[in-house]
């Protein structure tokens, strides 16, 4: 059963990546890609990642103008570690960069990666836990065009929450991305929203901060964090029932 299904513009087509279960081994689970024309047909569907020891889980993918980017969470069956992983193929699925670690986690924490182009380079973020807490970090980690990673992976925030569902964008002018995520106050229970901007050079340009707080109900604050069309470019989140509130 295909489950949790990534889109992304790929000029005039889309590309879908998604996990499926490996029917000869169901501890397994593969990535899947699907190139789909503007009118859903389906033009090529291929099996892009798979690993008879490693459980591929949560991708994202993200069309860079010439290859794709796809990132994802890796469980090593062997190990039972997590890892972040980020894998270059073209558009016909076929594999360019075989999938790097940017981060191993031994605490088996690591989940949720997602995935945003600068125009120089791809920005992956992704949620983690120390060991033995559950207090949820945000880290990030650049990665350029041709698949390597850049530096190493920078902690975003580890504020005393559980912090979920993230969303990034990219200012293609800056070269800068944007995040957004949700939070649960450890002391009040209640649910906020923080931001952070991370510079062209991988380094945190503007501290987390809190920009909603105190809601009693939420659900993917971040999940869809965009770049409008407006000049100058500026960010928005999306919490329902309002559609658009800035970022800045």
């Amino acid at each position: 059963v295909p489950q949790i299904g990534r889109i992304s513009a790929a000029g005039n087509n889309f590309i879908v990546v998604w996990e499926e279960m490996n029917e000869t081994n169901t501890k397994v689970y593969d990535l899947y890609y699907s190139n789909i024309s503007s009118n859903g047909q389906n033009i090529t569907t291929n099996i892009i990642f798979n690993d008879p020891n490693m459980r591929h889980k949560a991708p994202d993918v993200e069309y860079n103008g010439s290859n794709i980017g796809v990132a994802f969470r890796a469980t090593d069956l062997t190990t039972s570690t997590y890892k972040i992983m980020f894998g270059v193929i073209d558009t016909n699925g076929n594999t360019i960069v075989n999938p790097v670690v940017l981060s191993d986690v031994p605490e088996k924490s690591a989940d949720r990666p997602r995935i945003a182009w600068n125009g120089e380079n791809f920005g992956v973020v992704w949620k983690q836990y120390p060991a033995g807490q559950t207090i949820g970090q945000v880290w990030f980690r650049a990665v350029s065009s041709n698949g390597t990673p850049i530096g190493n992976a920078t902690m975003i925030s580890n504020t005393p929450k559980t912090s979920d569902y993230l969303g990034i964008a990219a200012d293609p002018i800056k070269k800068e991305w944007v995040m957004v995520w949700h939070a649960v106050s450890a002391s009040t229970s209640k649910y906020e929203v923080y931001f952070s901007r991370i510079s062209a050079s991988g380094n945190v340009a503007v501290q987390p901060k809190v920009i909603v707080t105190s809601v009693d109900s939420m659900q993917y604050p971040g999940y869809e964090c965009r770049m409008t069309k407006h000049r100058p470019p500026h960010f928005q989140w999306r919490l329902p029932p309002d559609p658009g509130q800035s970022c800045t």
